[in-house]
């Protein structure tokens, strides 16, 4: 497992344009953006027009450094590691095996133990135990295990080839492996990070935390959408889906020619981005914490979460249930994005332009998701009648309360549309709750001084 230590004297040979420390001037020319940017050109020398691939492949490993991995995004008692991982979705031979090779290019120059598996069964993952003629017993190290390879570990689990974790129908598909690599994306050190499983000799258990990251590209399988909304597992990943037009075949096509023959000399000296990262890396030697100023947490809070939220209301409602399931993790992918820029900046302190950075990032991601969502999900036909009949009834017992009130559309108070729902459905009250709920987005809401809840029903809805 690369070091410290490793890190700081490759820095010193490494023969980089900036001084260390570096200056003013050279922090804005080699790091912050600047640094971003560069390695997104680099990798684009390899992998052709998927911004977003280059931008996550640079936040895995960001987030694999020794020092950036081990510090914390504190959250009242709890927290999140820095890590990030990813699955980029796109047909084959779209040119994503070329980003791939650059990350591993980038990932041993950094001293980085990137390491490409092929097969992603529990057992290569979490490790396994067997015994011998004479009953001695022989544990076999997985590549989640700190101990594997003689004690250097994996810092990033990747595959190049990783349907046979999202076809849950597919004869490979590991229902074990794909609980193992949950839990390895799980906060680091904690319990929800513990890798387990039965050796199947006597009481013998293998058990271990893990730190790795997972990167991870395939074609998107047929089924791809029964392994979003049945497992935790996609929900823990940057999922970067990337649907390929003719278009992009054509463009590709043409640098394909363009490049024929030549090579290529613009990017070819990646020392730079190599030399900065390391830098930031013993930048951050001994610091486990970084300070989020309040500037940070409005702009966050006006300008970044209802662009979470606010687009899943104009869904439909079992669309919705769906996406929803995305948003929490999708909400920490979003610190974790500002964290690791203000530390391409060499700043200990996450500034507005932290936030803004992750939400140019993150925002493009998150609607492809959704538009994904939306053309994937075929609604099961009872569930969407009994959908549809519980919002026809909730609009028109809204109706009924406004032919009452002076006022088109009033505010009715939550409690009053329960019970009413209650006695129209005649169910308890907790379940009349739970189910106006779920429909909660036909409303607008506003609280009242007293704590309560007011709704008023969304100009876009139609009455049935």
């Amino acid at each position: 497992m690369v070091t410290e230590t490793d890190l700081q004297s490759v820095v010193n040979d490494s023969l980089v344009d900036f001084n260390i420390p570096p200056t003013e001037i050279e922090k804005r020319k080699y790091f912050g953006s600047s640094l971003i940017n560069e390695f997104k050109k680099q990798f684009e020398t390899k992998c052709w027009f998927v911004p977003h691939f280059a931008i996550i492949s640079f936040h895995v490993l960001m987030g694999q450094l020794p020092n950036i991995k081990n510090i914390k995004i504190k959250i009242g008692n709890n927290f999140e590691d820095c890590r990030v991982h990813m699955l980029l979705l796109q047909e084959s031979g779209s040119g994503k095996g070329g980003g791939f090779s650059f990350v591993n290019d980038i990932a041993e120059r950094l001293g980085l133990n990137f390491h490409s598996v092929g097969d992603l069964t529990n057992s290569a993952l979490a490790g396994s135990m067997s015994v011998d003629e004479k009953g001695n017993t022989d544990l076999k190290h997985g590549i989640l295990d700190p101990r594997y390879n003689d004690g250097e570990g994996v810092n990033i689990v990747a595959s190049s080839e990783a349907s046979q974790l999202i076809d849950t129908r597919n004869n490979y598909f590991d229902k074990n492996a794909i609980l193992n690599l949950q839990k390895a994306m799980n906060r680091m050190n904690t319990a929800d990070n513990v890798i387990s499983k039965e050796t199947g000799i006597s009481n013998e258990k293998i058990s271990f935390n893990t730190d790795v990251s997972l990167y991870l590209t395939t074609f998107k399988p047929t089924r791809l959408f029964q392994t979003m909304t049945q497992t935790g597992f996609l929900q823990r990943l940057v999922l970067l889906y990337n649907p390929i037009t003719l278009e992009d075949k054509w463009k590709v096509g043409k640098k394909h020619l363009e490049l024929l023959g030549a090579d290529d000399k613009n990017h070819s000296d990646i020392k730079n981005v190599v030399g900065a990262l390391r830098y930031i890396n013993n930048f951050y030697s001994g610091i486990d914490r970084l300070k989020f100023t309040e500037k940070a947490r409005k702009g966050f809070l006006k300008g970044v979460l209802p662009y979470i939220y606010k687009p899943l209301i104009q869904l439909e409602t079992n669309t919705r249930h769906e996406v929803k399931k995305f948003t929490t993790r999708y909400q920490v992918l979003l610190y974790k994005l500002a964290w690791h820029h203000a530390m391409t900046r060499l700043s200990e302190k996450i500034e507005i332009s932290d936030v803004a950075y992750a939400k140019k990032v993150f925002l493009p991601i998150f609607r492809k998701l959704i538009g994904f969502m939306e053309n994937e999900y075929v609604v099961d036909s009872r569930q969407k009648l009994k959908t549809d009949s519980q919002s026809k009834d909730i609009i028109n017992v809204y109706k009924q309360f406004e032919e009452k009130s002076d006022k088109k559309k009033p505010w009715i108070k939550k409690i009053y549309l329960t019970k009413a729902l209650m006695k129209k459905w005649k169910i308890s009250d907790e379940a009349a709750r739970h189910r106006l709920e779920t429909h909660i987005a036909l409303f607008h809401i506003r609280r009242t001084n007293a704590g309560g809840k007011m709704l008023k029903l969304r100009d876009n809805i139609k009455s049935f």
